[in-house]
């Protein structure tokens, strides 16, 4: 009997998996994401399926803006790189993990943070 093959994915061998912690969902959630990422890519990583868990700082949204200018402003003092980071920012992260540049990436977190990690 032949395994399924997805029609998205021909090579039903091979997966990746972008877990997307902050937005302000608290450390505790962001730390299980990790742990997620973690454990997948140990259990998933003999199936071709890759698992990494991007950690973005504070990003310029709609979101973030409504807490103020000050409030902004201040958040961008804080930042090594000393701005705000951009949703296309993180997702050319994530773009570059599910390409061959990324093939070898597994079971970790990327900050994008702008050095406040650091």
């Amino acid at each position: 009997m032949d395994a399924y093959r997805s029609p998205l994915r021909p090579d039903a061998n091979s997966g990746r998996v972008a877990l997307v912690s902050g937005g302000g969902t608290g450390i505790g959630r962001a730390t299980a994401l990790e742990l997620v990422a973690s454990s997948l890519a140990l259990e998933w990583s003999g199936h071709g399926i890759r698992t990494v868990c991007v950690a973005p700082g504070s990003i310029r949204t709609e979101a973030l803006s409504r807490h103020g200018e000050d409030t902004v402003a201040e958040w961008e003092r804080g930042v090594p790189l000393g701005r705000l980071g951009s949703p296309q920012e993180v997702a050319s992260v994530i773009a570059f993990l599910a390409s061959s540049g990324g093939a070898y990436v597994n079971g970790t977190t990327i900050v994008v943070d702008g050095g406040i990690d650091a």
